[in-house]
């Protein structure tokens, strides 16, 4: 065989081997994701969730509009402790 044919055979080998192999990050990636089992579905919107409480939570908040936080100093109602942010006065 000539040189010229064993560098390009040599070549497209080496390309082929590193399409195959993946990355460390792509494996991670991969071992990482993990379909989540979401048994507790919204009624009203068909939403899903993985805990009953999350549920209750977001049919309180979104569809019955209920605002049990409320910020001590301004009064500004809020849907959970999530969305409230102290002021610092």
């Amino acid at each position: 065989m000539m040189p010229e044919i064993e560098n390009i055979n040599e070549e497209k080998t080496n390309e082929l081997r590193m399409r195959e192999e993946k990355t460390e990050e792509e494996k991670k990636k991969e071992e990482t994701v993990i379909p989540k089992w979401k048994p507790w579905e919204c009624f009203l919107c068909g939403k899903s969730f993985t805990l009953r409480g999350d549920l209750n939570r977001h049919v309180a908040g979104v569809h019955d509009k209920l605002k049990p936080v409320s910020c001590p100093i301004c009064d500004k109602k809020f849907r959970d402790k999530g969305a409230y942010t102290p002021l610092d006065l």
